[in-house]
């Protein structure tokens, strides 16, 4: 078989989806964005449904950021890790004894993913909506008795408060989420391209077309 044959004309191929892929990563964050978000909320009405203990806001908090890290993770890898895996996966299957074609060789997205600052910023954007719903001073001494139907409708106000609080973190959360998300796609386009780059270089000939292709692709 002639490897160089075989390959470049699917390496040429791959080097249009990463150009594409230039023009499509704020679309595809933007997926990301919304689904994080649609499970976010769902999660938000649970926590929020029977009423709301402030006792228990840390907790929340907690289980607010994990359910959208959990979310974030599962968004990632259907459309952007995937999207990697499926390009690789195509050469390793054309040609998969060419040293350097083991699967994950080309790009680590999970390294890529350790600079953004998505977690810590989303987990302090829950906390501080959380404490912004908090009842005044007044509520806190003269609060109802546990047992009281006023205290139903206080704890019912408190859930009120903190869902609306949070739920208006929907636009800076979701910018957040796209702006990491194609913030690494653009890096993996490029990390991607680049070894596409070597790779063809490496299969002898056709090593200016190449860098040419590369350059265009960032």
């Amino acid at each position: 078989m002639n490897t160089a044959a075989t390959l470049t004309p699917l390496i040429e191929r791959q080097q249009q989806r990463l150009r594409d892929l230039r023009e499509d990563a704020p679309d595809i964050a933007g997926i990301v964005a919304d689904e994080v978000w649609d499970r976010f909320e769902r999660e938000i009405d649970e926590y929020t449904e029977d009423g709301f203990y402030f006792d228990f806001a840390a907790s929340t908090k907690m289980g607010l950021s994990a359910t959208l890290s959990s979310a974030y993770d599962d968004a990632f890898e259907r459309h952007v890790s995937k999207l990697f895996a499926t390009l690789e996966g195509a050469l390793h299957e054309a040609a998969p004894d060419v040293a350097g074609f083991e699967e994950g060789a080309s790009i680590d997205l999970k390294g890529l993913r350790k600079g953004i600052k998505l977690y810590f910023r989303a987990d302090e954007m829950i906390g501080k909506a959380i404490d912004a719903a908090r009842p005044g001073i007044l509520r806190a001494l003269f609060a109802a008795d546990p047992c009281s139907d006023a205290w139903d409708r206080e704890i019912a106000d408190d859930a009120r408060r903190v869902r609306e609080k949070l739920q208006a973190l929907r636009a800076p959360l979701t910018a957040l989420i796209r702006q990491e998300t194609e913030t690494v796609i653009q890096s993996g386009r490029i990390a991607y391209g680049r070894w596409l780059d070597d790779v063809l270089a490496r299969l002898g000939g056709g090593v200016a077309e190449a860098d040419l292709a590369a350059e265009e692709a960032r």
